[in-house]
């Protein structure tokens, strides 16, 4: 008998049952993808450096990692012929297109700069790259350019014996990601135990369509729909003769592999007009910047599009997993911890665990048999719970979609393990539950109205009278009237917040002059006050939705972190975190406004589908920079 490598328990396998269900909502990844300890020293080795790195590897790796990078040094020549006119010069960017693609299709910007972008230019290679209407274009194929890096690439002194299409074309392709359980087919194997760092290799819709179509059917159209960042728009015949396809048509066992043989961690991202590869640090997947180097962007590529069973492939993942993480990585203390009052939890006779659903199964005191399973859920929750049957019974199948349970702050600052935990003993007292969440009433009211199962519900609490079952509904019905009065005073309270106080707050951020400092300051009743140096701008902060919508208001109009006390009891006035203005935004403020209604979307939500907001939120904020000048009226005062 072995100890789990997750949580320490005494285990036959590798890892228990429960850290084989929630690792991969913990660490973003299904550990059958996790390779061993000793593949990744030895692949850490190779580059010579250690398990546990903390500083910046990139020149190791490319000093240790030559591998040839032939596949993209076969320059297409394109005669003058094949232009109209004279062909277009070549390409290039200035400060103001870089301002123009930065702040996306609805900059109000320079005609000028537009204009060049569109015009274009010509790659070293002869390709034909253009920008319209927020999208790169490479010889009329829309594609991610990461422009910058770009920049400084064809700038190199071998620039012109590049193949610089099929190096684009190929690096949009590692970007791609196809979520292996999309769409509706998500709604009966969502519980799977991939992880949201998981896709299918995206070479498979090249090499084996007919997996894809046991997802999607035969429209690829679908799949688009269901997975935006699969470039669906890159014709097969432009890569067939690059090394690394010619690597899966060589693989003998391509045509015996099923689904769960494609699946593969994220490798690379464009973002910002740059390139970064995804790493795992301890448990956490971040992603480290690529140095504009054509060698060693070009090597890693070939690696990632390369298949699953080759050495190229395995050496990535291997550093992917465990150049950033220290050996014999396992489960944090408060993550194990957490697993354990979760297992101690098990032993109660009506919770039982699904291992092949990778869910929960709670019976609550309703009839109503509940399941929980850990992944992303509704409003960024961290797991997903559904009505699964009542007294065994079917339920109506308006009742089995997913319940909308956002977690509290309180909730939220727990693992895992422990949230998990806490939500099934709710559950376990479903009836008391459905008091707090009123998103359970449905199903508990449909479980208690029917005389079966309120006969049910009535052996189940065995020494309690039926007369004070009455009563006790009677009393809750009076209840419930003097709920919904507060409730709604309530909902118009926070329908103004969401509507015209945190728009009033975000023209004011805009407004103000470079080099204003604004501060948080814990109050004594709770929450925070937001306050603006030198203005009578105010507005406390009392929860985490409105705290994480001020710091994204923060982040997207130039306001830049100075001061970070969390722990300081002795900063004066209470002050525990300080912004001060440093820059303009730089961002398409139409899709930050998108942003904000999505982060006050479940302050306004009631019973996931009742909206107290007449209209979209976001159409209540600004989506155009006015620059710096005087505040709007009635906002240089509390807003609150």
């Amino acid at each position: 008998m072995s100890s789990c490598k997750g949580c320490g328990v005494s285990e036959e396998k590798d890892f228990c049952e429960l850290c084989d269900i929630l690792m991969p909502a913990i660490g973003g990844t299904t550990l059958q993808l996790v390779p061993e300890d000793h593949e990744m020293n030895s692949a850490v080795s190779r580059i010579g450096l250690r398990r546990g790195h903390k500083g910046i590897f990139w020149s190791e790796l490319d000093v240790n990692f030559k591998d040839s990078i032939d596949w993209i040094k076969s320059p297409r020549k394109i005669p003058d012929s094949h232009w109209i006119t004279d062909p277009p010069g070549r390409w290039f960017l200035d400060d103001q297109m870089k301002e123009e693609i930065e702040n996306g299709r609805d900059f109000d910007g320079d005609f000028s700069a537009r204009r060049r972008l569109q015009r274009g230019g010509i790659l070293p290679d002869g390709s034909y790259l253009t920008w319209a209407n927020g999208q790169f274009l490479l010889d009329g194929i829309p594609i991610s350019v990461p422009y910058l890096t770009l920049e400084k690439l064809v700038q190199q002194d071998d620039a012109d014996q590049i193949d610089w299409r099929s190096f684009l074309l190929s690096l949009n392709i590692a970007c791609s990601r196809i979520v292996p359980n999309p769409g509706r087919i998500q709604f009966m194997e969502r519980p799977r135990r991939y992880g949201k760092q998981v896709s299918l290799h995206p070479v498979i819709r090249y090499i084996r369509p007919e997996i894809i179509n046991e997802e999607f059917g035969r429209e690829l159209a679908f799949l688009n729909r269901h997975n935006r960042d699969v470039n669906l728009s890159i014709p097969k015949r432009l890569i067939e003769q690059l090394m690394w396809f010619r690597r899966w048509t060589n693989s003998f066992d391509i045509q015996d592999m099923r689904r769960n043989d494609l699946l593969v961690c994220k490798t690379f991202q464009i973002r910002r007009g740059r390139i970064y590869l995804y790493m795992r640090q301890e448990m956490k997947w971040k992603t480290r910047r690529i140095p504009a180097n054509l060698g060693l962007i070009s090597r890693l590529l070939n690696c990632a599009l390369s298949p699953i069973s080759h050495d190229d492939f395995q050496f990535l993942r291997c550093l992917q997993y465990g150049l950033l993480t220290s050996e014999d990585t396992a489960l944090s203390e408060a993550d194990a911890k957490g697993i354990e009052f979760l297992r101690s939890i098990l032993n109660n006779d009506r919770v039982n665990l699904d291992r092949k659903k990778s869910i929960f199964l709670v019976e609550g005191v309703s009839g109503v048999t509940w399941s929980i399973s850990p992944g992303n859920g509704p409003h960024g929750s961290r797991f997903r719970v559904r009505a699964n049957s009542v007294n065994n019974g079917n339920m109506p199948g308006r009742l089995t979609e997913g319940v909308c349970i956002v977690e509290t702050p309180e909730l939220r600052g727990l693992v895992l393990g422990d949230a998990i935990g806490t939500i099934i003993l709710s559950l376990l007292d479903d009836v008391t539950a459905s008091r707090e969440i009123e998103t359970l009433e449905p199903a508990v009211r449909f479980a208690l109205n029917g005389q079966r199962q309120e006969q049910n519900f009535l052996e189940r609490l065995g020494r309690r009278a039926g007369r004070e079952y009455e009563l006790r509904n009677r009393i809750a019905e009076r209840e419930v009237i003097l709920e919904m009065d507060r409730r709604r005073a309530e909902a118009e309270e926070i329908a103004i917040r969401a509507t015209v106080q945190f728009p009033r707050l975000w023209s004011v951020l805009l407004r103000l002059p470079l080099g204003t400092t604004l501060t948080f300051t814990r109050q004594d009743e709770g929450g925070s006050l937001v306050q603006i140096q030198g203005y009578a701008t105010t507005i406390n902060m009392r929860n985490e939705i409105e705290e994480e919508l001020v710091n994204e208001m923060l982040n997207s109009s130039g306001w830049i972190l100075m001061a970070d006390l969390p722990n300081d009891p002795n900063h004066p006035h209470g002050i525990y975190r300080m912004y001060t203005r440093q820059e303009h935004p730089r961002q398409n403020l139409a899709n930050v406004a998108h942003r904000f209604g999505e982060i006050l979307e479940p302050m306004i939500t009631i019973g996931q589908r009742m909206r107290i907001a007449p209209a979209p939120v976001w159409t209540n904020f600004e989506r155009r920079d006015p620059g710096v000048g005087p505040l709007p009226p009635n906002t240089d005062a509390p807003l609150d």
